[in-house]
């Protein structure tokens, strides 16, 4: 039975495929039998859960020469439903059924492949469907996938390949394979059997219409035509121009370190939520001690809660009852916290006291951190990003008011330096861990703040 008070993380689609897919039983591969003369592989893997039904995802990987070029994932459905969806999103004539280690070496030989040009999987292979895949080590059987035509790159472009994708498409294989050492060809028409006759994904309903990748030139063009009116835009010009955004940014991240960056902080952040009181553990005294400050509790509880505009109120408060109690930790710590100007003589001269006197305690250790970097912080350097688990050590849940502290020191860190990779798999893991929305407010706007101040310098830098 889940405890009062606390609120169960329940995981969404994206995190059940990520931490437990690959525990379900295989339930069907599939592929198109022309894949070897078409050089495009729609490959399906579908796995089945103790319920009966299924969770799946289609993979349309490009032998030639671009890899992954899209996945999509159905998750949880039956297998009605299964079979309906899939009808609907690639073209089923004579699909065939292969066996699981053919269609991994496919999938992983045409990655590898494409690797060696400078291409990189489609994004939601990495964050999402690739975990339905096993593992690629050594357990798994090495099957010889011949890639290219003759040894070398062909591109075919797409109906939906813009000129600029084109070009940079044909620039990076002149640059990665050199020029005659790859091959070109306009009219791919025939290759797309894993749209639907729209040019749409259908696969996974609406969860995935706003994920349609807008075109780089449309891109710069919505940033530069709404960038000095981005506060007097319509709400549906505002969200084009953030998906604009989001779509030049994501020029500056590196898909392999955006892995490997996702899969520590994810693993890291991942922890129970604690939304009711506050827990005696987070007074900081010792847990035979703790229990004797039932009144300081009842009374500590509602200030967490006060606006910002009312912080001068719960400093006051704070005040008191640090006379009170001036052995808690906690307290400590909120009178850093309340302190309006926190570059101040007196703020510093806090912060090295309590320091000193609770030098294990996690949210003094925070904001000693947030203080020493944002005033000696080297915006061309990365710095370490102190996991969540070392600062709150030997602890299974945290109170919101504990995240929050961390998710502030986070950004920061992440924010410093020129790595967008890690800002970019810290967004995506806050987005797919679902945290309370009250928690994420701050969070987000910096680091939209960060994006949007990365991209203006792009568009600056190409005029």
């Amino acid at each position: 039975m889940a405890k009062k008070g606390k609120t169960i993380q329940l995981q969404s689609p994206e995190n059940y495929i990520r931490t437990r897919a690959r525990n379900l039983e295989m339930f069907e591969c599939l592929i198109n039998p022309d894949w070897k003369e078409t050089g495009i592989a729609n490959v399906v893997i579908a796995r089945k859960h103790t319920n009966g039904n299924i969770t799946a995802a289609i993979y349309l990987v490009d032998i030639f020469c671009l890899g992954v070029k899209d996945t999509m994932y159905l998750f949880n459905v039956s297998e009605h439903e299964y079979r309906e969806k899939l009808q609907r999103t690639i073209v089923l004539k004579l699909f065939a059924e292969i066996e699981y280690v053919v269609a991994h070496n496919i999938i992983y030989a045409a990655i590898e492949f494409a690797g060696d040009y400078g291409f990189v999987p489609h994004k939601d292979f990495n964050s999402v469907t690739k975990y339905l895949l096993e593992e690629d080590t050594d357990d798994i059987e090495l099957i010889d996938i011949e890639c290219g035509q003759d040894g070398k790159p062909s591109y075919f472009q797409g109906e939906d390949d813009s000129k600029s994708t084109v070009a940079r498409i044909i620039n990076q294989l002149e640059r990665t394979a050199g020029k005659g050492n790859f091959n070109f060809t306009v009219d791919y028409d025939e290759f797309y059997q894993g749209l639907d006759d729209a040019g749409e994904n259908d696969f996974d309903d609406d969860e995935n219409d706003d994920d349609e990748e807008m075109p780089y030139d449309e891109a710069v063009a919505i940033f530069r035509r709404n960038f000095e009116h981005l506060g007097t835009l319509e709400e549906e010009e505002t969200k084009l121009f953030f998906v604009a955004v989001e779509t030049l940014f994501n020029t500056f991240v590196d898909a392999d370190k955006f892995d490997e960056y996702y899969d520590k902080i994810f693993d890291d952040l991942d922890i129970e939520i604690e939304t009711a009181g506050i827990p005696y553990e987070m007074l900081g005294l010792p847990e035979s001690e703790s229990h004797n400050y039932i009144n300081l509790i009842s009374e500590l509880n509602p200030i967490l809660k006060f606006p910002e505009k009312k912080f001068d109120k719960a400093k006051k408060m704070v005040s008191k009852l640090k006379n009170e109690y001036p052995e808690v930790p906690l307290l400590a710590f909120l009178d850093l916290h309340f302190e309006e100007d926190k570059a101040g003589e007196i703020f510093k001269e806090k912060i090295f006291e309590y320091a000193g006197q609770f030098p294990d305690y996690a949210l003094i250790k925070l904001t000693s951190l947030i203080h020493s970097f944002l005033k000696n912080q080297d915006q061309t350097a990365e710095m370490e990003l102190i996991p969540l688990h070392d600062i709150f050590s030997d602890k299974d849940s945290l109170h919101e008011f504990e995240i929050q502290q961390y998710l502030v020191y986070a950004v920061f860190v992440v924010l410093i330096g020129s790595d967008k990779s890690r800002l970019d798999a810290f967004t995506h893991v806050l987005v797919d861990l679902e945290y309370p929305d009250h928690l994420m407010q701050l969070t987000f706007s910096l680091i939209m703040s960060e994006k949007i101040r990365t991209v203006a310098e792009l568009i600056d830098e190409t005029e």
